[in-house]
């Protein structure tokens, strides 16, 4: 745990300091629920995942593009982060393991969306087949929030009922 709580100490540090600096939408106000830790492979996720059950209340796991992705509700959040998602390398892909992104609530996705659209700002829609996001990319180190009208743990249950929706027809 202590890996993600240094990470995500200068992940919010950046942010705050990127907010400081952006007057045109009340970013800092926005809620940081979850943290997305990336891991290599399928083995490497069972043993983080080992490591954090004593932290965890709850758990989800799901399969999304060929790799596992397992959301972890906290006894108590991590640098006031309630959720932790720690999930698989595409299959092919390099990006670097640890700290992905945090995700921010944002109740009303399309004005921020509208914002981003008149901004300066390197962003993209995302989706998969679960949900849809806004991806920002900021600051010096090109850091990932994504934004949710939704939590994860929303996809999850959502997930979950689909599964026993399956098993009982």
């Amino acid at each position: 745990m202590q890996d993600i709580q240094e990470a995500l100490a200068v992940f919010l540090a950046d942010w705050a300091d990127w907010c400081a600096e952006v007057e045109e939408y009340a970013f800092a106000e926005l809620k940081p629920m979850h943290v997305g830790w990336k891991v290599a492979d399928e083995s490497t996720l069972g043993q983080k995942v080992a490591s954090l059950l004593p932290f965890t209340e709850q758990g989800h796991i799901g399969t999304v593009d060929n790799r596992k992705i397992i959301l972890l509700a906290l006894k108590k959040p991590v640098e006031t982060i309630p959720i932790l998602q720690v999930m698989q390398l595409r299959p092919g892909s390099s990006d670097p393991i640890g700290l992905d992104h945090v995700a921010f609530y944002c109740e009303n996705i399309v004005d921020l969306e509208n914002f981003f659209k008149n901004s300066q700002y390197t962003w993209e829609r995302q989706s998969n087949p679960g949900h849809a996001w806004i991806s920002l990319w900021f600051g010096a180190h090109n850091r990932e929030a994504k934004f949710f009208d939704h939590t994860s743990l929303d996809i999850g249950a959502q997930e979950l009922t689909e599964a026993s929706t399956k098993i009982k027809n």
